[in-house]
């Protein structure tokens, strides 16, 4: 059994690395490459950018519920100010603060996109529910090459032109079981809501209402379209330029006033601003790196007369209160309307001290402003890069330049579309699960392989032992030998083929035992091979007929011809048959116990008919097959129909289905008739 065992691989390794001899299987192998083909997709998508702290991370829920199918379904709905076109949504599932990582929550697995729900036009159903009870969550990633993150949902559609969107959520998702209490509650959550037309996210301009929202300080409809969500802002891994951003002088007071000026020579219409934290290129991880703690956001307005008559506008004043450090998330402000300018003005009221490890002297430390990218936005699209930029404080280093701020990279990679990134992250999430499944069902199909081979290889073991056995009392290993070899597979039907004859060599040894005359000995032999010839042929006979697959009639025929032959080589054989006219597929079950039925009618005229001819038939149509076989014997009058010589006749017929009929041979000897549907 040590050569057995050796050949079993693990099932468990199988799922990591398959060698080419596993795959031996064509199901195997298609899944194998399937996975290859996915995961050379896979890496063609944008990976997730930096996400935040579970901790600080928050969006928006609806009121637990305590069962999951509520009476009226929660709906989330977007009005627009106009008619708007919009061809694509994308759902992101949120980060759940206190959970320690990054993980999805309350995202339903299903629900409806209602476009102008009032009037009802028309809908989208989105069911994401595993389709199977062993399939991972869909919104987890499976695969060790990329961290477990939320992945949004990306639904994309015919453009419509609509005045509102409403997401509807007939099933909510679990959100919290505790087993203590048999007690669960069911909810709803999501970290934002993307609508596009085109590239442009235009969800930022519709007013929002929802039933039943949850409104705390850190859950509310309001956070909804915020800009956060668990996957940072749309950027990618590709290496950003030498330089970072902007990086003023280093100065003595942290109060000293630093500003940073746009001008256009064109009026541009902004709703918001955005702001990227800087991260130096000589130190590992400074969140929020001289971001100020106070300032303010300042427009110069377009007016009629010349741009020198206008005067900047406060839009944003952080200056009262220290801000918040943003670590190294980006930050957008709302304008209260949007505003046609043709200018964007940070000033920093109050400078971010130097990472106390830089410091030179901490007894007179040194301070700074410091930021990757700073845009002005119109429905989350960047404006155009300025005309001109103004500093009021020189940049320390050539690598942090006024230009750093407009050159579409921040410190950590480079800002692509909101578009295709939400795009590739959904098909991110679509193929982690489906590798993830692939795998699993490959495992499975490779263990259930396994087991085969291993019962395989040990009934061959076994029989290879038990050749040995025998022949080892016998004078003629060789002859007997060749019975047993080349058996690739074992038939249910070895008991109706070979039972009689292995009982015969059974008894026919044990006499041999007996005898000590050499002719004798030599005549027994002769009655064993012969014995054992049959029962070599019988299983070749019945492992065709089981293992065959589907065949056409001429095929099947000429199987048939060299079994008469071979049975019958003394009788004038009269063949006839329609097949090079017709030539429907014979079905492979069909086969199986037609070709039993074939030869225990062929084996019976070899040994009870004493016939001299047999007539052979064959009418094909596409629905049916009728098969008559006739010889010239002693007939039915020395052994009646129900004779159990007729018994396994009987069985293959009713197995088939057939319709027999067994009758004298007008012409002599006896006829049967045997009738099938083809499928």
């Amino acid at each position: 059994m040590t050569m057995a065992l050796l050949l079993i691989p693990s099932a468990a390794k199988a799922q990591e690395q398959l060698s080419s001899w596993r795959l031996y299987d064509s199901t195997t192998r298609e899944l194998a490459e399937s996975i290859k083909k996915d995961k050379t997709a896979l890496d063609q998508l944008i990976e997730p950018a930096q996400t935040p702290t579970a901790e600080s991370f928050h969006g928006f829920q609806l009121q637990p519920s305590p069962t999951a199918k509520p009476k009226k379904a929660a709906r989330i709905r977007f009005e627009f100010p106009e008619k708007i076109t919009i061809d694509a949504v994308a759902i992101y599932p949120v980060v759940r603060p206190g959970l320690g990582g990054p993980r999805s929550l309350g995202m339903p697995k299903q629900f409806r996109l209602l476009f102008d729900f009032n009037r009802k036009p028309g809908q989208i159903k989105i069911n994401l529910a595993a389709q199977t009870e062993d399939a991972p969550p869909l919104y987890e990633i499976h695969n060790n090459d990329s961290p477990s993150s939320p992945l949004p949902v990306w639904i994309e559609f015919k453009a419509r032109t609509v005045k509102s969107l409403t997401l509807e959520i007939p099933k909510l998702a679990l959100i919290s079981n505790d087993p203590r209490n048999d007690s669960a509650l069911y909810g709803c959550m999501f970290a934002e809501i993307e609508i596009y037309q085109g590239e442009v996210n235009v969800a930022r301009s519709a007013k929002l209402s929802a039933s039943d929202s949850l409104e705390r300080e850190s859950w509310g409809l309001r956070l909804l379209n915020d800009d956060r969500t668990p996957l940072g802002q749309p950027e990618n891994s590709e290496t950003p330029p030498n330089f970072r951003g902007y990086h003023s002088e280093m100065l003595d007071s942290k109060s000293t006033e630093v500003s940073i000026e746009y001008r256009w020579s064109e009026a541009q219409t902004m709703d918001a601003i955005r702001l990227h934290p800087a991260k130096p290129d000589y130190w590992n991880d400074v969140g929020g790196y001289g971001f100020p703690q106070k300032f303010t956001l300042s427009i110069l307005p377009q007016t009629p007369s010349s741009v020198s008559g206008s005067k900047w506008s406060v839009v944003v004043d952080q200056s009262k209160d220290y801000y918040p450090n943003p670590d190294n998330n980006d930050i957008t402000f709302r304008l209260p309307q949007p505003t046609s300018s043709v200018g964007l003005k940070l000033t920093a009221t109050l400078l971010s001290p130097e990472p106390a490890d830089l410091q030179k002297d901490p007894q007179q430390p040194k301070f700074l402003l410091a930021l990757a990218e700073m845009s002005g936005m119109q429905n989350g699209r960047i404006l155009p890069k300025p005309d001109s930029i103004v500093l009021s404080s020189k940049p320390s280093k050539p690598h942090w330049t006024g230009d750093g701020l407009v050159d579409g990279y921040t410190s950590t990679g480079k800002i692509i579309s909101g578009r295709r990134w939400a795009s590739d992250l959904s098909q991110r999430r679509i193929l982690t699960g489906k590798i993830y499944q692939q795998k699993q069902i490959l495992g499975e199909h490779i263990r259930q392989q396994n087991v085969t081979l291993s019962i395989t290889a040990a009934v061959v073991i076994a029989l290879l032992l038990l050749t040995v056995i025998v022949n080892w009392s016998s004078s003629n290993r060789r002859r007997i030998r060749a019975v047993n070899t080349d058996r690739e597979r074992i038939a249910n039907d070895l008991h109706d083929e070979v039972g009689g004859a292995l009982g015969s060599i059974s008894l026919l040894s044990q006499k041999l035992l007996t005898m000590t005359d050499e002719a004798d000995q030599k005549s027994l032999l002769d009655k064993i091979h012969n014995a054992a010839s049959e029962a070599h042929a019988g299983v070749r006979e019945a492992v065709w007929a089981t293992g065959a697959s589907s065949v056409d009639n001429k095929t099947f025929e000429s199987h048939l011809r060299a079994i008469t032959d071979r049975m019958l080589p003394d009788c004038e054989i009269d063949w006839q048959s329609n097949g090079s006219v017709i030539t429907p597929t014979f079905a492979a079950r069909k086969q199986h116990h037609f070709g039993m039925f074939f030869r225990e009618a062929i084996h019976n005229i070899q040994k009870h008919a004493n016939a001299s001819a047999v007539s052979l038939r064959f009418q094909w149509n596409p629905r049916n097959m009728t098969f008559t076989l006739a010889d010239n014997g002693d007939g039915l009058q020395s052994l009646p129909a129900s004779s159990e010589n007729f018994r396994t006749l009987r069985y293959r017929a009713e197995q088939l289905p057939a319709k027999l009929e067994i009758d004298p041979n007008p012409e002599g000897g006896t006829r049967f008739t045997l009738t099938t549907p083809l499928t």
